[in-house]
């Protein structure tokens, strides 16, 4: 992940390329930690993860695929498919990310 230096936003740039075909894709933003890690059909991708100090305030609706340009603007949208979203409060942790991706509701509680 690298920081925009120009905008308040993180941009996210993969190793390698992803294969076609259906992937699940989880972000976690913990607020404790300040932190945002990402997963890939259930896997934590190691050493894409960034700090998050600035989240974006909200007056609307959940928005997904969608960029914040440097003047609060929102910018331009996902190009693709997303056939299912879920919002949870809390960061899920990664036995959770790993329950959603195999199809069963996580256990909030569990660790």
């Amino acid at each position: 992940m690298a920081q925009n230096g120009a905008a308040p936003q993180v941009t996210t740039v993969s190793k390698e390329t992803v294969p076609t075909g259906t992937h699940r894709v989880a972000v976690v933003h913990d607020a404790r930690t300040d932190r945002i890690t990402l997963y890939v059909d259930a896997q934590k991708e190691e050493g894409v993860s960034a700090t998050f100090k600035a989240p974006v305030a909200s007056t609307g609706g959940l928005q997904v695929g969608r960029t914040l340009l440097a003047d609060g603007a929102g910018g331009s949208y996902l190009r693709g498919a997303v056939d299912e979203v879920h919002a949870y409060t809390g960061a899920l942790s990664e036995r959770a990310v790993q329950d959603l991706a195999n199809g069963y509701y996580p256990c909030l509680t569990c660790s």
